[in-house]
């Protein structure tokens, strides 16, 4: 067994609401490679991984 913990994955509507920006400006950040997307059927996915790493970028 796997004993890694399940990563967490935000939508587009929770990345807005935590203040990252519009729907066009995550679709920018995920084109020029800071935010990572991953499609699960037709929905677009944010690891948590990902979303800590471009806020951790902001703060630089």
């Amino acid at each position: 067994m796997n004993n890694q913990p399940i990563e967490k994955y935000y939508t587009t509507k929770e990345l807005i609401e935590r203040g990252i920006g519009s729907r066009s400006t995550v679709d920018r950040l995920v084109r020029a490679g800071k935010l990572k997307r991953v499609k699960i059927g037709t929905a677009s996915r944010y690891p948590e991984s990902s979303v800590k790493a471009y806020l951790a970028s902001l703060s630089e």
